[in-house]
């Protein structure tokens, strides 16, 4: 949806609303990571670990973050 202000014979302002949709992404073998901050990090001991999709031993079961 736009919206076109003419201000001036030479000047004319376009206003306009824009969304793009992002879909949930999926990997096909389960073979990213990501970040998940809620988690602890076994080394450190701080929150922030790297987590691994799929059903393995570091795996979240998920196929999404």
């Amino acid at each position: 949806m736009n919206d076109d202000f003419k201000l001036t014979p030479k000047l004319t302002v376009n206003a306009g609303l824009r969304w793009d949709v992002m879909p949930p992404f999926r990997e096909s073998e389960n073979r990213f990571s990501f970040m998940n901050p809620a988690m602890t990090n076994p080394v450190t001991g701080n929150m922030g670990a790297l987590q691994f999709a799929g059903s393995g031993t570091d795996g979240c079961n998920c196929a999404t973050p």
